[in-house]
């Protein structure tokens, strides 16, 4: 789930959310999104030092922070020749540049009637904003923990005890290394006993690693790995490794990757080179907003020749983009080998639509190879609810209700129809090269990133 299991940012809505994936007969992987860990998708949630006249703690945020996606510009779909046109056009919600003149900060008050935040613990050691900046995201990653403690305290809950709480939950669809649906997966892992699922090396020890010393310690980042299992390629067996990263963050909307993230990213593609990668984020590329943050990532991802494609979500919108290696100003490659719109590397970024509200839209994707050759692609499929009978009215009436919400902040509306989304049509094969097998870990800087096969 590429992020945003939540719309208000509400626990009643996480637990419903939660309930229904967990119907699932396969393992499940969440990542962190805005609306995860924001009030609305957008407010910061950890809490002012003061209160309000009646006692009730509240928490603001900057107007000038609000506003800060909206300066991003969206690119065209073709490569990096879309980005180049970006950063010369300017943003068309330009206008709204001097309403923080007008107002400072939006606040928000944090106790709502028998509800809260599932991002906000019951109980702090601080009420500083400053201590609290990895708070939220270990939180919504605790609460992936069947069984809440009692209260929902703000505790640091080791493996041992929220294994407890999910052996007490029939028919979980957790995945069998990870009881918090990927957020406590380690990237080194100690023998198990028998019965006993993985356990992260500890820290300090040969091996361990600053990532997994914070999922020892309960300070979930919200990035991590996990493998798939192999793919049965034509030449052989083949490994799938899945990467998850966290793109949200307590300051606003827009995505953001730290120097530490992107290390790790770096650190875990090439610890894989003979593997095939896939990388998954909640914000799209162009929603980072630090230019030198785009750089970083988009070096990653082609540097090492395994990244079949990124995967994202955010826009609430089904979305393809063709994204190409950066190029300087004259048109080559960092290395001076390629020329953009021509030999430069280039990879699919698919971008997965919304369930939370309209255009209520899931995708399926599934992985081909050709064999005989060295192609193979993704077939995409965009879906809606498919009911029959009685529960039909129940899909009716949602997204009656989901094109009701759009409108009213919308001018796009035809009597009260929004437009039809964007690329809403399937595109049946996203083609692409399997990258060779290598030998031992070395950067391949021909490499053409990637595909694989069914499963």
């Amino acid at each position: 789930h590429t992020g945003d299991a939540v719309d208000a940012g509400l626990q009643s809505e996480f637990d419903t959310f939660r309930a229904d994936t967990d119907l699932l007969t396969v393992p499940w992987y969440s990542l962190v999104g805005n609306h995860d860990i924001l009030g609305i998708g957008n407010l910061d949630l950890r809490p002012t030092p003061r209160r309000s006249r009646d006692d009730v703690p509240y928490a603001c945020t900057p107007l000038n922070r609000l506003l800060r996606e909206y300066y991003l510009v969206r690119p065209d779909g073709n490569g990096d020749d879309g980005e180049r046109r970006a950063a010369a056009t300017k943003s068309p919600y330009r206008f709204l540049s001097p309403a923080p003149l007008a107002v400072r900060t939006v606040c928000l008050a944090l106790d709502v009637d028998n509800d809260r935040f599932v991002a906000r613990p019951a109980s702090l050691d601080s009420d500083d904003p400053a201590q609290l900046a990895w708070v939220s995201t270990a939180t919504f990653a605790r609460a992936h923990c069947r069984g809440e403690l009692p209260g929902g305290e703000f505790t640091t809950r080791d493996q041992g005890e929220c294994r407890r709480h999910l052996e007490a939950a029939a028919g979980a669809g957790y995945h069998a290394d990870s009881r918090l649906n990927g957020f406590d997966i380690c990237d080194h892992v100690a023998a198990a006993g028998d019965g006993e699922p993985p356990r992260c090396v500890a820290p300090g020890a040969a091996g361990g690693s600053a990532h997994d010393a914070q999922v020892t310690s309960g300070r979930y980042p919200g990035y991590y790995e996990f493998r798939v299992p192999d793919l049965v390629l034509a030449d052989g067996p083949r490994e799938l490794w899945g990467i998850a990263l966290n793109t949200a963050h307590d300051d606003g909307a827009f995505g953001a990757l730290s120097d530490a993230q992107l290390d790790w990213l770096d650190e875990r593609i090439d610890a894989h080179a003979d593997a095939l990668v896939i990388v998954f984020a909640h914000h799209q590329i162009w929603g980072i907003e630090d230019a030198a943050q785009r750089r970083r990532l988009k070096a990653a991802l082609f540097r090492h020749g395994n990244v079949l494609g990124y995967f994202a979500g955010h826009t609430h919108v089904p979305l393809l983009r063709v994204v190409e290696e950066d190029c300087d100003e004259h048109g080559h490659t960092a290395d001076g080998r390629r020329r953009c719109g021509a030999s430069a590397r280039r990879l699919w970024e698919v971008i997965a639509p919304s369930t939370i509200e309209f255009p209520q839209l899931a995708r399926q994707v599934t992985l081909f190879e050709v064999p005989g050759t060295d192609l193979g692609y993704f077939e995409l499929l965009t879906f809606e609810p498919h009911l029959v009978g009685g529960d039909r009215g129940f899909v009716d009436r949602a997204i009656a209700g989901a094109k009701r919400d759009w409108c009213a902040g919308s001018a796009k509306c035809h009597s009260g129809e929004p437009p039809a989304p964007p690329q809403y049509i399937n595109y049946p094969r996203l083609w692409i090269r399997i990258p060779p097998r290598v030998a031992h870990v070395v950067p391949n800087a021909n490499a053409v990133p990637a595909a694989t096969t069914p499963r």
